[in-house]
């Protein structure tokens, strides 16, 4: 089973990069013959601003809504609409794409030498696992649920891997052609008992100061759904997953 998330992306990354940028260049230029800086081109963040602090959020973008909205037809003006209004909403496509663990191994046996360069972070709840090649070696779908209780995350934020990756997880047909899709990916895999996550549902729920105003949203999903959603109001929380192995994509775009 498989299923996509995507979030409509903020620009307080980007903010966070360039000041991070000018941090650098300005207070280490005497040490840049001294590191190898290459190793940090895909870091989202070289050094914390300890004088940032997000944005406070407008409650009133989530007290009004009272259900995740469904879409079926590919209107660009309306996503715009809903990602501006912070609406999170389903979109279900027609040709639903079947993705099994089999068919990541296979892609990543024939992209082997780029895609175990481009991990920026991997996490893994069994010590027997603690890398992507450890991960695809276990082949196929059989040997990965006698893993019982696995649950793996692998984030990439490399250009070529993303390029890789959309093979097998296209550009989502809403978003609209000028959007900018961001090149971090995360690609979550999970086995049976896992207690992280289950394609069948979950619950959108706003963010601590606007939890008193702002009701959670139950959304049932089925395999191939595109969840959509403004990380800056919303928190997904996904039931666990019990039965079987679950694959979920995380990509972002800017509106």
């Amino acid at each position: 089973m498989s299923i996509h998330f995507a979030d409509s992306h903020q620009f307080k990354s980007f903010v966070k990069f360039r000041m991070a940028l000018k941090i650098v260049n300005h207070d280490y230029q005497s040490h840049l013959k001294c590191y190898l800086f290459s190793d940090f081109y895909d870091a989202e963040c070289l050094l914390d601003n300890p004088f940032f602090r997000e944005r406070t959020q407008e409650c009133d973008l989530c007290m009004d809504t009272h259900e995740v909205k469904l879409m079926t037809e590919s209107k660009h003006w309306l996503v715009r609409r809903h990602c501006q209004q912070q609406q999170p909403f389903v979109f279900k496509p027609k040709l639903v794409p079947t993705v099994t663990f089999e068919d990541v191994v296979d892609l990543y046996n024939k992209n082997k030498d780029v895609l175990d360069t481009s991990v920026a972070r991997f996490y893994s709840s069994d010590q027997e696992v603690p890398d992507i090649g450890s991960l695809f070696g276990l082949k196929d779908n059989d040997n990965l649920k006698k893993k019982t209780g696995l649950s793996v995350n692998w984030v990439s934020k490399n250009m070529v891997s993303s390029q890789i990756l959309r093979k097998m997880f296209p550009r989502p047909e809403f978003v609209p052609p000028e959007s900018e899709v961001a090149l971090e990916k995360t690609l979550y895999i999970d086995g049976p008992k896992s207690q992280l996550f289950e394609v069948i549902g979950g619950f959108y729920q706003a963010y601590e100061e606007c939890s008193d105003v702002c009701s959670p949203l139950h959304v049932d999903l089925k395999e191939g759904d595109i969840v959509v959603f403004g990380p800056a109001m919303w928190r997904l929380n996904i039931m666990p997953n019990m039965e079987d192995t679950s694959i979920v994509y995380v990509g972002s775009f800017t509106v």
